[in-house]
């Protein structure tokens, strides 16, 4: 039987790999080397929304972060505190089952929408900059008003 290698860097206990990593012994000690680890951690994410036991705080910490969102921006997502958001990914709190299921469904729309996507990427902007926003220009074109990018 392969030896199997636990990958501990997704924060998550229970994520073993049959291959897709190389061990290597250097002068200042063993190192492992992932093949792909953007694919790797996409298929984890996957698996853990696409599941329909309870979501561990560790899962739901792992997939907010694999959407780039901080806790802030969850909470809002959410209308919780932030604080709350803290609780649930520390185990403190039970995470309500709405919000396991809201937070997978975000996850794989995230991962195979790309509209979803990029609302999600804009929700993790929201609280990395308070600044004023753009001016949004528009104009009427062929009869019809439209967002004018040239302007």
């Amino acid at each position: 039987m392969t030896d199997l290698h636990h990958y501990k860097a997704c924060g998550l206990d229970n994520v073993w790999l049959v291959n897709g990593f190389e061990v290597r012994n250097t002068t200042y000690g063993e190192t492992v080397s992932y093949f792909d680890i953007d694919g790797l951690h996409s298929v984890i994410g996957k698996t853990i929304a696409k599941d329909t036991s309870p979501l561990s705080p560790k899962e739901f910490r792992f997939l907010r972060r694999e959407m780039d969102l901080t806790q802030k921006s969850v909470a809002a997502i959410f209308e919780v505190a932030e604080l709350t958001v803290g609780r649930w990914e520390r185990g403190t709190t039970n995470i309500p089952g709405a919000a396991a299921a809201a937070l997978r469904m975000l996850y794989l729309g995230f991962c195979d929408h790309g509209e979803i996507k990029d609302a999600v990427d804009r929700l993790a902007q929201l609280d990395k900059a308070l600044e004023t926003p753009e001016a949004r220009i528009f104009a009427v074109h062929a009869d019809n008003w439209r967002f004018d990018e040239a302007a």
